[in-house]
């Protein structure tokens, strides 16, 4: 199984075999490189906006084209929110954007400062997780 890591121009050098990249972060390029690997994507994961590599906003229509893709291959759209959660709307870039990820993830802001860090999706995925789940 693959995870198709999104990326653009930073000072990372290293990518793991199993990420997909597609720095243009358009929806047509996001697409041609995830058909490859069709069918072998576990998840997505991406900041909706990137922050730490500059205030990096999507296309319109790229989000919605990486819920079809994840949707299509039954793999997990998840949201980094550490840096939008609670900052960019009341329910972070997932209601700004409307799109819903299946696991989102925030940090500090949730703790009023404090280092502390949660996730949480939908039911279906949540059950999975200990200590309902087998996980």
């Amino acid at each position: 199984m693959a995870v198709v890591g999104l990326s653009w121009p930073s000072n990372l050098t290293h990518r793991p075999n199993f990420t997909i990249s597609s720095p243009s972060r358009s929806s047509s390029g996001c697409s041609s490189r995830c058909a490859v690997k069709m069918g072998k994507i576990a998840a997505v994961i991406l900041e909706p906006i990137v922050g730490n590599s500059g205030f990096i906003t999507p296309k319109p229509d790229f989000l919605n084209a990486l819920r079809k893709i994840t949707n299509e291959n039954g793999a997990l759209l998840i949201f980094d929110e550490v840096m939008t959660g609670f900052r960019l709307s009341y329910c972070g870039a997932q209601e700004y954007f409307g799109i819903t990820p299946d696991l989102t993830t925030l940090g500090k802001i949730i703790g009023g400062g404090l280092p502390v860090g949660a996730y949480g999706g939908r039911r279906e995925v949540m059950e999975m997780v200990a200590p309902a789940g087998p996980m």
